[in-house]
């Protein structure tokens, strides 16, 4: 079973995916979804789900055409840097992936994972990074996981304990913009 949430869409009718195993699929709107929820924790992700969607209905936050223009750069840029590295991938975290980002206030935070810290690749995507931030005017930083999540600069716990959060949460709150998604078998996902 496979729970998908956090969609708006302009038609309601579903398909399963029935080369993957999947025999129904179903649109559930958020009072439904949470009522049919199959375990407690489900139940706890999609009520912070739905607290920050209020919230955020609340207090539209405006797009912004430079920080597009910054991630789609970045994330092409990074896509050909990795290329020689299937296990490899860059992300986006933080405010600029949740929709909370505020120009001339928030950071645009990036990680890059399955690349060791010293190679040529890694040092070319901060290149990539620090260009693209300089040319669009925002603060920004790259963060690098090992294969096992930890960081990959060996910074200490805090540092591991902070990667490891970022990676769990692709698909939530990381969005992947290059390469290879992280090992699902080295971190816990809700998807």
């Amino acid at each position: 079973m496979a729970h998908w949430f956090l969609f708006t869409t302009a038609t309601t009718a579903t398909t399963p995916a029935r080369d993957e195993g999947f025999v129904r699929a179903r649109w559930l709107d958020a009072p439904a979804a949470r009522q049919a929820a199959s375990h407690p924790q489900f139940q706890e992700v999609l009520d912070r789900a739905l607290a920050v969607i209020t919230w955020r209905a609340a207090q539209q936050q405006p797009f912004s055409q430079k920080l597009s223009h910054l991630v789609n750069e970045v994330g092409a840029e990074a896509q050909a840097a990795i290329a020689g590295h299937p296990d490899a991938g860059v992300g986006l975290w933080g405010s600029a992936a949740r929709g909370e980002f505020v120009e001339g206030w928030s950071d645009v935070d990036s990680i890059a994972w399955n690349l060791p810290p010293t190679s040529s690749t890694v040092i070319t995507l901060y290149k990539i990074v620090r260009e693209a931030t300089r040319r669009h005017g925002f603060r920004a930083s790259l963060y690098l996981a090992d294969n096992h999540g930890a960081d990959a600069r060996r910074l200490g716990p805090l540092h591991d304990t902070k990667m490891r959060a970022v990676l769990d949460r692709v698909g939530i709150e990381t969005a992947v913009i290059a390469g290879a998604e992280p090992h699902a078998d080295r971190h816990s996902r809700t998807g």
